[in-house]
């Protein structure tokens, strides 16, 4: 996890560890990289994280000049001690069984990457989620967030600090696609939510969302019969946001419950 660990983030962020307590997956561990936090916010992070006695939690603050996201990802790779590892975003939030499942495919299927075809988009000012189906149409990249690599293919792209930062995540994963055996897991959408909150800390570039929303989110007829499973499901996760709403891209809603 790379975490700026500023104010407006510190909720977010634990909300984040919370996700990664409750995975079922026994086997895990937790590599937090300090990013650009002004001393007194990397000291609340590192209070709450000492408080927590957790092993198998460890938090890096880089020294020296400033580091790009790539960059960042790839000091806590290297200080992973698994053969798997995942993106662990501060703001995203995983299902208890991601992991699990996850890790599963990849053994089964002796992978190199493993990425979710199905997952949930939450616009938080909007206060609207979507359901994202890849399988709508196989040809479309899966949300890079959701992946698991093994480690010693998981090598982010390092670009100057000064470059616009957002598409390191497709770099790699067209890197991997090329010549490495990538599976899809086609499982239950709120296996991970993403969260778009707006400004800088998003990666994931605004076109490229809004062509998947378009094209892969779960129209109004298929969502009508699942909208309740899919609400509890939402529930469950706790986001930590009330008034929300499960929409489709034709303009279908329905509460979140």
């Amino acid at each position: 996890m790379v975490t700026s660990a500023r104010p407006e983030r510190y909720r977010l962020f634990r909300r984040s560890v919370r996700c990664y307590l409750e995975q079922s997956y026994a086997h895990r561990e937790l590599v937090v990289v300090l990013d650009e936090a002004p001393p007194a916010d990397q000291r609340r992070v590192l209070d709450y994280l000492h408080r927590l006695k957790r092993p198998d939690i460890r938090c890096f603050v880089p020294e020296g000049e400033k580091r790009q996201i790539g960059a960042l990802r790839n000091i806590s790779i290297r200080a992973a001690s698994g053969d798997f590892v995942c993106t662990w975003d501060d703001d995203d939030v995983s299902h208890p069984r991601r992991v699990e499942l996850e890790a599963r495919l990849m053994r089964s299927r002796a992978a190199d990457a493993v990425y979710l075809s199905s997952y949930l988009v939450h616009f938080t000012r909007q206060k609207e989620i979507f359901w994202v189906d890849g399988r709508l149409d196989p040809t479309c990249r899966p949300l890079p967030g959701t992946g698991m690599l093994r480690r010693d293919v998981a090598i982010y792209p390092e670009f100057p600090r000064t470059r616009l930062q957002t598409g390191t995540d497709f770099v790699l994963f067209d890197k991997l696609k090329v010549c490495n055996s990538v599976w899809l897991l086609h499982a239950n959408p709120s296996l991970y939510v993403y969260t778009r909150r707006g400004g800088r800390m998003n990666f994931t570039p605004d076109a490229w969302l809004r062509r998947t929303i378009e094209s892969l989110g779960v129209r109004g007829a298929r969502l009508r019969p699942r909208w309740r499973a899919v609400s509890a499901e939402i529930a469950r996760l706790r986001l930590g946001y009330r008034n929300l709403r499960l929409v489709s891209p034709d303009g279908t809603s329905f509460p979140v419950r």
